[in-house]
């Protein structure tokens, strides 16, 4: 089962992750490299999710 923090972080992930992956694309110009960047970037926010 999952827990509230577990949720709250998903709808979070989801209301975020594409905006995310277009700056940073724009920024890199690079997708494979801008989805790298963005995994990690949610990975560091989810260890910290409070």
């Amino acid at each position: 089962m999952r827990g509230v923090k577990q949720l709250d972080f998903e709808e979070f992930y989801r209301a975020d992750r594409d905006m995310c992956l277009r700056a940073v694309l724009a920024s890199v110009g690079e997708r494979r490299l801008a989805e790298e960047l963005v995994a990690e970037a949610f990975t560091r926010a989810w260890t910290g999710w409070a």
